[in-house]
């Protein structure tokens, strides 16, 4: 029998797909239970995170790598407190101040009737008489220093306090997986 050089490398290339095949094979029976797990957690993940979950059916050996794992924490995070100014109008009363001044008073007089007897008449005469001196008085008199108005006043008011607060924080984490799937149509 004459062998042609086309006839050997496509029966050489079988072999070789054989070989791998196989190969893979064993190495998918070796790794068994924790491949299968791997596996079932990958279609679980990709599912949900809307990935294709579809393998290869054409005879191709499908080797994955997957080094990212996504890793959450919880934190304790220290939030600030938060506040609002509020504005209130408040009434100021009028300031006033209290003046004192020496103001000179003069003399005083008044009028009087005085009642004689003359030649055995009634005689009434009226005289100015002095009834006080002219003098020096303290006089107060209240001068407004600043008038009645409305004050806006601004105060901060904590609405709400600062507080420990724990939160989930979401970390990509290096962690070396091999995935190994093998599809063999005949």
């Amino acid at each position: 029998m004459k062998t042609t050089p086309g006839i050997v490398a496509r029966s050489s290339k079988r072999w070789a797909t054989l070989f791998l095949a196989g190969a893979a094979a064993v190495a998918a029976l070796g790794a068994g239970p924790s491949l299968a797990q791997a596996d079932r957690y990958d279609r679980d993940h990709d599912r949900d995170h809307g990935r294709d979950t579809s393998r290869f059916r054409d005879g191709r050996v499908d080797v994955r790598y997957d080094d990212r794992r996504d890793r959450v924490e919880d934190r304790r995070v220290w939030v600030e407190p938060v506040y609002q100014t509020v504005c209130e109008k408040v009434w100021c009363e009028p300031v006033y101040q209290t003046v004192c001044e020496k103001v000179w008073c003069p003399d005083r007089f008044e009028v009087r009737d005085f009642v004689t007897i003359e030649r055995g008449r009634r005689v009434i005469r009226h005289e100015r008489v002095l009834v006080e001196r002219g003098h020096y008085v303290d006089q107060e008199r209240q001068v407004i220093v600043t008038p009645g108005h409305w004050d806006n006043i601004e105060r901060r008011v904590c609405v709400t306090p600062g507080h420990w607060e724990t939160v989930a924080v979401r970390h990509d984490r290096i962690e070396p997986r091999w995935n190994l799937g093998v599809s063999l149509n005949f």
